[in-house]
C-alpha cells in the first residue's frame, strides 16, 4: 500500500479563458481541497498522489539487522508504479477518507500546502539517499516530504476502524 504523503503528486489545471480577453497562459493555480465537496478533495488528492508516485516511484530504504554489528548497511530501491496503478490502489482509500469527516481549516491548510509542494518537488535520489541511510552524509533526510504531508495522515482517523487495513501504510515516506 502507498504511503499516506507518498500518495499527493502533480496535478495540472486547465487555464481558463477570461471572456473577451482570449486566453493568456498565465502561471496554473496550485492543487485546492479548500472549499470543494469530499470526492472532489479525494479526487484532487488522489490525483496529485499518483502523478508524484508515478514520475518518482516508491523508494524504500532496508537497512541490516545485525544487533548493532555492521553487516551490510542500507541499501535503496525505487520500484515503478504507474498512474493507473496507484489510482486504482488509493481512489477507494481516498474516497472514505475524506468522505468520513468535513476537513479543519487547519487539515485543508496542510493539504493544500503539501500538494501545492509535491507538484514541482524533485524526486529523491536513490544514491544520495543510501550515502544518508548509511551514515555518509550529515542532515534531514533526503527527498523528504514537507512537513504539511505529515498532517494528513489524520484526515479520515475518527473513521480509522471502519476502513480497510486500518492506518496500515499511511505514514509518509518518499524515499
Amino acid at each position: 500500500m502507498l504511503p499516506m504523503g507518498l500518495r499527493f503528486a502533480s496535478l495540472s489545471f486547465v487555464i481558463a479563458c477570461v471572456s473577451g480577453s482570449g486566453c493568456a497562459a498565465g502561471p496554473e493555480d496550485p492543487p485546492s481541497v479548500a472549499g470543494k465537496s469530499a470526492d472532489e478533495q479525494a479526487e484532487i488528492a488522489v490525483d496529485v498522489a499518483c502523478e508524484y508516485t508515478a514520475r518518482c516511484g516508491i523508494v524504500s530504504v532496508a537497512c541490516a539487522d545485525c544487533d548493532g554489528d555492521d553487516c551490510g548497511g542500507c541499501i535503496v530501491e525505487v520500484e515503478t508504479i504507474t498512474y493507473d496503478d496507484c489510482v486504482q490502489e488509493i481512489g477507494s482509500e481516498y474516497e472514505e477518507r475524506f468522505a468520513c469527516e468535513a476537513l479543519t481549516a487547519s487539515q485543508a491548510a496542510n493539504v493544500d500546502e503539501c500538494l501545492a509542494a509535491l507538484v514541482d518537488l524533485p524526486c529523491p535520489d536513490p544514491a544520495e539517499l543510501e550515502a544518508w541511510a548509511n551514515g555518509e552524509l550529515d542532515g534531514d533526510r533526503p527527498g523528504a516530504l514537507p512537513s504539511a504531508c505529515d498532517a494528513t495522515e489524520e484526515i479520515g482517523q475518527s473513521c480509522e476502524d471502519e476502513l480497510p487495513g486500518g492506518d496500515e501504510g499511511m505514514e509518509p515516506d518518499p524515499g
